[in-house]
C-alpha cells in the first residue's frame, strides 16, 4: 500500500501498541500484546494502517531496500564491495561475517518484526474486526503474502537451500503471537517450505484480483512469488504453470522501454517498494552504490559481469563509469526515490523458462527456449544471439546466464548458485581473502550465522554449522 502522511498518527498508534515490545528475543512478543492487538486494531480502517506498518518493515535498509540486494550480491560474483569502501556489508563480501556482527542481524530482526506484525493482523481480523467481509479478507490474504515473503527471505539467507537436502535446519516458523518465555526451535528447511506454500496459497484465495497496486502485495504479486518459491522449491511443473500465467497477463517491457524501467514509473514491475526522499529514500541500496558526494560508493560491478554483457546488449548500458569502478546504475537517484523491483514480469519470464527446462512438460524444450528468448530478443537486436537446439542441462546453464544478465544487482545471484550446485567464482578483481576467492555452494559460509542475541535468549535455537 502506498503510504500517505494523513496515516503518520494511526502508524504512530499502532507501534506503540502492537509492536513497541522488543522483548529479548526478535520472536517474542509481549504476554499483553493480545489485549493491546484488541485496542488498536478494531476497524477496517485499522486494519488498513497495520498493514501499512508491514511495508514500513520491508523498507528497512536492513531488508529489502539495501541488505538483501548487497549481501548475497556482493556474496557472489556480479558485484562487489570496492577496497576503498565504508565498512559496509565488507564482511559478506569477505566471507568473514560472525554472529555478532551487524549484516545477520537486521536481516533476521526484521523480517520477524513483519511476521509478528502479520500474525496480529490475521488473529484479529479472525477474532471479527467489525467491516467489510471482502476488504477483510483481502488484506488478511496481504497479511499471509507477506508472512510467507518474509520466512522466504529468512530460509534463503539463513539456511542451505532445499536441493542440498529438505531436512537440513531452516529457520523458527511463526504462525501466532509467542508468549514472552517461549524459545522456538528452527524448523527444517522442508518444513518451511511447505508453510511458506500454504501461507500464499491461502494468500490467493483471499486476495482481490481487481485490487492491483505494484506499491501493494496483491494477487498477481502472491501468484509471482509463488512461482519463484515452486522454483526454488523445484516443483518445476508448477513453477512453469503459475509463472506462465503470470507472464501472460502482466506486461514485459519492450526493448524502447526498457532502460527507464529502473526509473519509478516500470512498466513490467508486479511488486516494488515506493520510496520518495521522506520515505526511506535514504537508506536506499542506491546511497551505497553511488560515489560522493551524492553516495558511499562502496560497490562496482565485477569485471566478470562486464564481459559477460558486451557492448551490444541492452543491459550493458546500466554500467556506468565512475570514479571508483563501474557502477550497476539500476538506482539512478541514488536512493532519493528510486523503487526497489521486487518481482518483475522479467523474472518470471525466466523462472517459466528454467522450470519447463526441469520439468516434464511433452514440449518442455519448446516452451522453455521461447520465454528465454523472449529475454535475449529484447536485450538484443542480433537474432544470432536467440538460442536454438539446447536441451538438458546445457538449456539450464544457459537460462541461468540469462538471469545474471538480467538480474544482477536485485539480491538473485548467490541463491541461482547455491540452489543449483554450482561454485561462486569471485574473480581475479575479488581482493579479499584469497581462501573464499572460488567457494563450493555448500560451503558453511554461503549463509549467514543465526545472530548472538538471539542465541543469548534462546536455548531451543541451534547455530549454523561453521560459526
Amino acid at each position: 500500500m502506498k503510504k500517505n502522511i494523513k496515516f503518520i498518527g494511526n502508524l504512530i498508534m499502532v507501534f506503540s501498541l502492537l509492536f513497541s515490545a522488543c522483548g529479548e528475543s526478535f520472536l517474542e512478543v509481549e504476554p499483553s500484546n493480545a489485549v493491546l492487538t484488541k485496542k488498536a486494531i478494531e476497524t477496517v480502517r485499522d486494519v488498513e494502517v497495520a498493514v501499512t506498518a508491514m511495508y514500513n518493515d520491508l523498507q528497512s535498509k536492513d531488508w529489502m531496500n539495501s541488505a538483501l540486494i548487497a549481501i548475497p550480491g556482493v556474496m557472489a560474483d556480479d558485484i562487489m564491495i570496492t577496497i576503498d569502501n565504508s565498512n559496509r556489508y565488507t564482511a559478506s563480501y569477505g566471507y568473514y561475517v560472525q554472529e555478532g556482527h551487524a549484516d545477520p542481524l537486521g536481516i533476521w530482526v526484521m523480517p520477524y518484526r513483519l511476521i509478528r506484525k502479520a500474525n496480529s493482523i490475521i488473529e484479529r481480523i479472525d477474532d471479527g474486526v467489525k467491516g467489510d467481509t471482502a476488504t477483510l479478507e483481502h488484506y488478511k490474504g496481504v497479511a499471509l503474502g507477506l508472512r510467507a515473503f518474509a520466512h522466504f527471505d529468512l530460509v534463503r539467507m539463513f539456511a542451505h537451500p532445499y536441493s542440498q537436502g529438505g531436512d537440513a535446519l531452516g529457520v523458527p516458523i511463526v504462525t501466532k503471537a509467542l508468549p514472552r518465555t517461549s524459545e522456538p526451535a528452527r524448523n527444517t528447511v522442508a518444513e518451511v517450505y511447505s508453510q511458506i506454500i500454504k501461507d500464499l496459497n491461502d494468500a490467493i484465495e483471499l486476495l482481490d484480483s481487481k485490487k492491483i497496486s505494484r506499491g501493494e502485495f496483491h494477487y498477481w504479486g502472491a501468484k509471482a512469488l509463488l512461482s519463484r518459491v515452486y522454483l526454488y522449491h523445484e516443483d518445476w511443473d508448477l513453477a512453469a504453470e503459475l509463472a506462465t500465467e503470470v507472464v501472460e497477463n502482466n506486461h514485459l517491457a519492450l526493448r524502447d522501454e526498457y532502460l527507464q524501467i529502473f526509473n519509478g514509473n516500470n512498466p513490467e514491475s508486479i511488486f516494488e517498494l515506493i520510496n520518495t526522499a521522506i520515505d526511506h529514500g535514504k537508506d536506499h541500496i542506491g546511497k551505497l552504490i553511488y560515489p560522493s558526494p551524492i553516495g558511499y560508493g562502496n560497490v562496482i560491478v565485477t569485471k566478470r559481469l562486464k564481459k559477460l554483457l558486451g557492448g551490444k546488449d541492452i543491459r550493458s548500458k546500466l554500467l556506468k563509469s565512475s570514479k571508483v569502478g563501474l557502477v550497476p546504475f539500476k538506482y539512478p537517484t541514488a536512493g532519493v526515490s528510486d523503487n526497489i523491483q521486487i518481482i518483475r514480469t522479467s523474472e518470471i519470464c525466466l523462472i517459466a523458462a528454467e522450470a519447463y527446462a526441469r520439468g516434464t512438460n511433452p514440449n518442455k524444450d519448446k516452451l522453455a527456449l521461447q520465454y528465454l528468448n523472449r529475454i535475449i530478443g529484447r536485450a538484443t537486436t542480433d537474432h544470432g544471439a536467440l538460442v536454438s537446439n539446447l536441451e538438458g542441462q546445457a538449456l539450464v546453464d544457459r537460462i541461468l546466464v540469462e538471469r545474471e544478465k538480467e538480474l544482477f544487482c536485485e539480491g538473485h545471484r548467490l541463491f541461482d548458485l547455491t540452489r543449483n550446485n554450482k561454485t561462486i567464482n569471485r574473480g581475479k578483481d575479488y581482493w579479499g581473502n584469497k581462501k573464499y576467492l572460488n567457494i563450493p555452494s555448500n560451503h558453511d559460509r554461503t549463509i549467514l550465522p543465526i545472530p548472538i542475541s538471539e542465541l543469548n535468549v534462546n536455548g531451543n535455537i541451534d547455530q549454523n554449522p561453521g560459526y
